[in-house]
């Protein structure tokens, strides 16, 4: 299967369930791969990651921890 474009969003739920970044990284890389895998060329895969809002201007620039509402 492949397509001509392909998009991946990348969010933050792995920090809301406070998972060690070491995962994070590794199923990014694997979702990624699998994104290239389905196009023609990697200039046809877009990446949006939703970003840590704690290190924000927004939130005043300090690192918290953002708790997950389940926990």
């Amino acid at each position: 299967m492949s397509y001509d474009l392909v998009t991946l969003l990348i969010g933050v739920m792995n920090q809301y369930q406070g998972k060690p970044i070491e995962v994070y990284s590794r199923k990014v890389s694997e979702l990624l791969k699998k994104a290239i895998a389905w196009v023609y060329a990697i200039k046809n895969v877009v990446v949006i990651s939703i970003p840590d809002y704690a290190y924000t201007p927004f939130c005043g620039g300090e690192k918290y921890k953002i708790k997950f509402l389940g926990n």
